[in-house]
């Protein structure tokens, strides 16, 4: 998916933060990622999750997650 998100950055530059899951174990921990991947996390300006989305998205589903109109 990180072309997905590269993709959709260029378009609407999001602040996105993108954690590798074998490389950054205390992020993952902090998000309680756990196993199936990927996982989008939309946090608030406070770090506050405000929702989660699990496995492979289309660019659609994402924008409609992020509140972006396709």
């Amino acid at each position: 998916m990180k072309k997905i998100w590269k993709e959709i950055n260029e378009e609407y530059n999001f602040n996105i933060k993108d954690y590798d899951y074998d490389m950054d174990e205390d992020e993952i921990k902090k998000y309680n990622v756990g196993d199936k991947l990927p996982v989008v996390i939309k946090l608030d300006d406070n770090d506050n999750e405000i929702r989660r989305l699990t496995g492979e998205k289309t660019k659609e589903e994402l924008l409609e997650f992020i509140g972006e109109e396709v």
